[in-house]
């Protein structure tokens, strides 16, 4: 194992297409009130700042309206995605609980690749729904997102998820004519990351309360919906370079974690890199480490024989040779 040190609650990690590069996300909290993103080439471990030090405002107004970049933020899940010549950064945003303002949006970003290195520009941002608790999202083929909502305002719901019972769901957006859409068959508890199959044709929510994978078909869809079960809570799911999915189990309960946090405890516990064949839906475990001090997120598969694993607290990434 390595540490990569640097990062700033890199709740998230994603490749960027045709590059050597990855981004990271940036949840805010006390120790980071405002967390910045960072670039960082998987050859070199050179690090840029992406937001918002490297970032040039770029505002599409037909595309997005009348809307200003966040004052304040926290960055949750992203997702990277090559249209034609243009790479797109979407990422979810929530209103900093240590802090003022902030929004419960979907921001979205170009990144652009000159030789000097990789550089953000925010192109606008999508508002979401009052009881909207985004988590993760996944970008869309006909353009636009999907984005999960983890759990709806209020204690009550929390207690549900507990319990096992339902409390979000997945919704998408594809322009401001079209809207907010929920998805149907995606009443989940807690549904947390989410990625779109290949060919477009499902989705794979991990439902991170019931401690499984489910397939749910898209619409049209010849696709049968499948649930995949795993050994624990099941948060983002990124590609592997051959294809495949690539799941962070985290092997615990969600009301255990929940009372230690609020116990005031180090955030740790063991993890797992699961792989997943989006065609099959055979798993394999890749990778399973319990690190002190360390609760993974995200696993990153870089290059044939390495995976970095990244967390919402703190400020190192993990690398471990498989």
């Amino acid at each position: 194992m390595r540490e990569i040190t640097g990062v700033e609650n890199a709740e998230d990690i994603v490749a960027i297409p045709g590059s050597e590069w990855v981004i990271t996300g940036a949840m805010a909290n006390a120790a980071f009130p405002k967390a910045r993103m960072f670039f960082i080439n998987t050859k070199t471990l050179e690090f840029r700042t992406a937001w918002p030090d490297n970032c040039t405002v770029d505002l599409d107004q037909a595309r997005f309206g009348d809307i200003a970049p966040p004052s304040a933020y926290a960055f949750h899940g992203i997702e990277v995605i090559k249209r034609g010549g243009i790479i797109e950064l979407y990422v979810v945003n929530h209103a900093p609980e240590h802090g003022e303002g902030g929004r419960e949006s979907v921001e979205v970003f170009e990144i652009d690749l000159p030789a000097s290195g990789p550089a953000l520009r925010w192109r606008g941002a999508v508002p979401g729904p009052a009881w909207l608790g985004g988590n993760d999202l996944c970008c869309l083929p006909e353009g636009g997102f999907a984005i999960t909502n983890f759990c709806y305002p209020g204690p009550e719901a929390m207690q549900m998820g507990f319990a096992g019972a339902i409390t979000g769901n997945v919704l998408e957006w594809r322009n401001r004519e079209e809207g907010w859409r929920i998805v149907p068959g995606t009443d989940f508890s807690f549904p947390n990351g989410i990625a779109v199959a290949p060919g477009g044709d499902a989705y794979f929510i991990a439902v991170w309360g019931s401690k499984k994978v489910v397939r749910v078909p898209r619409a049209n869809s010849k696709v049968e919906r499948a649930e995949i079960p795993m050994a624990g809570m099941i948060d983002n799911i990124t590609w592997t370079p051959d294809g495949g999915m690539l799941a962070c189990v985290q092997i615990d309960d969600p009301a255990d974690l929940f009372r230690r946090v609020g116990a005031g405890e180090t955030m740790q516990g063991p993890f797992q890199a699961v792989r997943i064949d989006p065609a099959t839906l055979e798993t394999k475990v890749l990778l399973a480490e319990e690190v002190p001090a360390f609760f993974a997120t995200t696993v990153l598969q870089v290059g044939e024989r390495e995976i970095w694993a990244s967390s919402a607290m703190g400020g190192r990434l993990l690398a471990f040779d498989i």
